[in-house]
């Protein structure tokens, strides 16, 4: 699960990046390492939910599926107001 952590660092970033970062570079980012690496997360967490483990790792398995597909959903968001070039998805 080390792995799982060090991807969530890396796709949280986008939200440190400075405000004058270029739109195309922002879209990059979003899309080429956010959605990525979310979606690999959230495959490694189904897969390791399919293992013999404990109740409580079940259940801490289910919160991070959760915590991923709402990232996914919200970076699969923010790519959409970047790409329209719109904030009308903030709310």
């Amino acid at each position: 699960m080390q792995a799982f952590y060090e991807r969530q660092d890396v796709a949280l970033k986008i939200y440190k990046m400075p405000e004058e970062t270029p739109r195309e570079q922002l879209l990059v980012s979003v899309r080429d390492t956010g959605l990525v690496y979310w979606k690999q997360n959230l495959k490694l967490v189904k897969y390791v939910d399919k293992l013999n483990l404990s109740e409580n790792v079940h259940a801490k398995n289910q919160k991070l599926i959760e915590y991923s597909n709402f990232h996914i959903k919200s970076y699969e968001l923010m790519y959409k107001a970047l790409l329209e070039n719109t904030n009308m998805y903030e709310n």
